[in-house]
């Protein structure tokens, strides 16, 4: 069963997905890259915290989970709800879709994509409504 804290950040990650706007991601690029698009990647993870153990949301809500700051532990995540972690299996399609973006474009396209997938994957094990 998904943890309450877990649950909730699932949630607020899909509702902070949803909010992203282009003009979001150009002030990013603007701000942190001169300007010049580098990886859907980069941009997420300045809004996110996407990618990287040490600042996903997700990964930060599981170190509480478990009382430990030091390791996310991947079975309150993603292995609880369909038996990947985040960028394995099915949960890799849109974890690469976004880091391998290339545009504003693709990337909003990608960030629908993501919170569309993880809010299905929540709603079929009934831990949304």
């Amino acid at each position: 069963m998904l943890d309450p804290i877990m649950k909730k950040a699932f949630k607020n990650l899909i509702k902070k997905y949803r909010s992203i706007t282009k003009n979001d991601i150009e002030n990013i690029i603007e701000k942190h890259f001169n300007g010049v698009f580098p990886t859907g990647k980069k941009i997420m993870k300045l809004l996110t915290g996407f990618g990287s153990v040490s600042s996903c949301k997700l990964c930060k809500a599981s170190f509480k989970v478990n009382n430990n700051y030091i390791l996310c532990d991947c079975k309150e995540c993603y292995i609880e709800i369909n038996g990947n972690m985040c960028n394995e299996e099915l949960n890799g399609d849109t974890y690469y879709e976004i880091h391998h973006s290339r545009n504003i474009e693709s990337l909003l396209i990608s960030i629908k994509n993501r919170a569309d997938y993880i809010e299905g994957l929540l709603y079929k094990r009934r831990y949304v409504k």
